[in-house]
């Protein structure tokens, strides 16, 4: 679903989480406010235009979930610093963060009631 389908789908479900509440709910172990010192790891500073940056450690010690619904892409609330047009998406496989145009088309989405 595109991220207005998303944001419309999760309407009545408690609402489209951030990219940080989606990156703890599925990685919470890769997440920090404060860039962490771990040598050789691959710490992104996650930068938002609507919420406050955090760190992020893609790949980590995250276990990929058993639930096969929880391996796609998952739409956030989340805005990137590119433009407002540009959100924050979630990959359950490998749990990458990434930014994608708000029109394409990815399968999965997680609301706030999880």
């Amino acid at each position: 679903m595109s991220y207005r389908q998303a944001l419309n789908y999760c309407a009545t479900r408690g609402g489209l989480p951030t990219i940080r509440q989606l990156a703890l709910a599925l990685n919470s172990r890769e997440v920090f406010d404060e860039k962490p010192r771990i040598p050789g790891e691959n710490v992104r500073r996650i930068s938002l235009r609507n919420e406050p940056s955090f760190y992020y450690i893609e790949g980590g010690s995250y276990v990929r979930p058993s639930d096969e619904q929880l391996l796609g892409w998952f739409w956030s609330s989340s805005l990137s610093v590119f433009g407002s047009q540009i959100g924050y998406v979630f990959h359950g496989l490998n749990s990458q963060l990434i930014v994608a145009d708000r029109s394409t088309v990815y399968g999965s989405v997680r609301c706030l009631e999880y």
